[in-house]
């Protein structure tokens, strides 16, 4: 049973009071300060908040409690999760604090969108960068494993000022690469207002392509010599190990790059690659972190009232969130 849950499954109650009001003078977002050291480890959710994605995020939160992380969790949420009082009360009894968020609108961006994606609220998680109560916000999605302690990366970037971003690499490229080709899904920033707003003005203006919007987003504006002005000397590169996607083979990806088990901080099942099925062919390291997912999911599921996952929803383009 999850920490602070309730014996049956917990629903939104109607007509339940809506609590603070998202931007309004009890709404404490811009106040929220995470750790002494102003730091945070940082998860959202957008939309219509389905019982799943909750169930995803707690899933990986729980995993990266179980690291005893140094430093709080928060949640990003649009305001229309925020309305979901009975969702922001077990988020605190998780001792996750919910901060509301703007959807980010008038985005104008070009080129074909990537298939399956919820992409209207794709922008809304580039808030993070305008979390100003803090230094170092890292991000992370709702779908990875956290296997080994991230403290370090929040560390290094809180001593060492000169890093606007800690990257991760697509896929199961070099870690170098993710100075251009990186994955937002695992992503450390220093919060900046006037980054932000210079960020969405060129959204706005049409500058992003659409494919995988947040992230297309943030490799269009702050790639190097990109119209961010992003430099080396202001980026931390980590290695595959940071962020493995699960489709890679994370075997196989380590043995590429020269890396361990002893390297392997996260598992991020990305894309359609959920763990919800179990796919054949995958490596005992995928195994391992796909048990250790739904382990806790499962729990969650239950709490939550999660209708279930057939083969069938888990290999559409929607995946699990539509019924076919």
């Amino acid at each position: 049973m999850p920490r602070g849950a309730p014996s049956a499954p917990l629903l939104p109650t109607p007509g339940e009071p809506a609590g603070p009001t998202c931007g309004g003078a009890d709404d404490d977002t811009a106040k929220y300060r995470g750790s002494k050291n102003g730091a945070a480890y940082i998860f959202s959710i957008f939309g219509q908040c389905s019982s799943r994605h909750q169930a995803q995020l707690f899933a990986s939160a729980q995993l990266l409690q179980r690291t005893s992380p140094h430093y709080p969790l928060a949640a990003m949420l649009s305001p229309s999760c925020w309305r979901n009082g009975t969702f922001r009360a077990l988020l605190q009894a998780e001792s996750i604090t919910p901060l509301c968020v703007p959807r980010i609108a008038n985005v104008s961006c070009h080129g074909a969108r990537q298939r399956g994606s919820f992409f209207d609220e794709h922008w809304t998680k580039l808030n993070l960068l305008n979390l100003t109560g803090l230094r170092v916000a890292l991000y992370l999605d709702s779908d990875v494993v956290v296997r080994r302690s991230l403290d370090a990366v929040v560390r290094q970037m809180i001593h060492r000022p000169e890093y606007k971003e800690a990257r991760t690499p697509q896929g199961c490229l070099d870690k170098m690469a993710s100075y251009t080709w990186f994955n937002t899904g695992i992503w450390a920033v220093r919060p900046n207002a006037s980054d932000f707003e210079r960020l969405v003005a060129w959204m706005q203006r049409g500058g992003s392509a659409c494919f995988d919007g947040d992230q297309s987003a943030a490799m269009g504006f702050w790639r190097m010599g990109g119209p961010g002005g992003r430099r080396a000397h202001e980026v931390m590169p980590l290695h595959v190990g940071f962020n493995m996607k699960a489709d890679q083979g994370p075997e196989t990806c380590l043995r590429k790059h020269n890396l361990s088990a002893a390297d392997l901080h996260v598992v991020h099942f990305s894309g359609k690659q959920k763990p919800f099925v179990d796919r054949k062919g995958a490596d005992s390291t995928w195994r391992s972190a796909r048990e250790q997912y739904l382990g806790v999911f499962d729990a969650w599921a239950t709490t939550l009232g999660v209708p279930g996952c057939s083969a069938r929803q888990q290999f559409s383009d929607r995946g699990c969130y539509s019924r076919l």
